[in-house]
């Protein structure tokens, strides 16, 4: 027979923008909260006492950009996002829980521009801005100490809460930080055309 996982979903977000100073500057923030939380059904071969168990994934957004006006011909504007997500659990009906693991992941970025007219079409654009990106994932459940695996034979029907043992070998650790500087020109040319008839 079919099972399928209870799943809720919870999502909320906000935004709100307008001027800091009229005509001079302008604000934006947006925020947003999501969470996608299952109760997983362990099977006979996961738990030896049924039962079920959570899976949880919660991410959140942060945004905020700032624009400047300097003069007519200058713009200048600030911005950062930022997307940190963190999951535990597992929808693997089959997995023992004891080998969960947890992942936390937070993509950052900043960045900063200005823009300048020269005379009435020469644009230039100079950029300068970092992303950095921390991935964590470990096991869920390190007190149950390191993964003990037992070996059956081929077609023994030992289940898995059986020969999964200890925790999860999971360990791993990633941080990822770019920088970029940026600087290009835009030249528009503008011809009028007078016809005779």
């Amino acid at each position: 027979r079919l099972a399928v996982n209870l799943e809720d979903k919870n999502d909320a977000a906000v935004t709100v923008g307008g001027p800091v100073w009229r005509d001079k500057a302008w604000f934006f923030l947006s925020g947003q909260m999501r969470e996608n939380k299952d109760d997983v059904q362990l099977s006979s071969s996961a738990s030896q006492t049924g039962g079920t168990e959570t899976y949880k994934n919660e991410g959140k957004n942060y945004f905020a950009k700032l624009t400047g006006k300097l003069t007519e011909k200058t713009t200048m504007i600030g911005q950062y996002f930022e997307d940190p997500q963190e999951i535990s659990g597992s929808t693997d009906v089959n997995l023992v829980p004891n080998r969960y693991i947890a992942t936390d992941s937070t993509p950052k970025t900043i960045w900063g521009s200005a823009q300048h007219i020269f005379g009435n079409s020469f644009l230039v654009d100079a950029r300068v801005g970092q992303m950095k990106w921390d991935f964590f994932q470990k096991a869920q459940h390190p007190e149950l100490g390191g993964q003990n695996t037992l070996l059956f034979a081929a077609g023994d029907p030992a289940p898995n809460y059986i020969k999964l043992l200890g925790g999860s070998a999971t360990d791993f650790t990633n941080i990822n930080t770019d920088q970029s500087i940026a600087l290009r020109s835009l030249w528009e040319f503008f011809e009028t055309t007078q016809f005779d008839d």
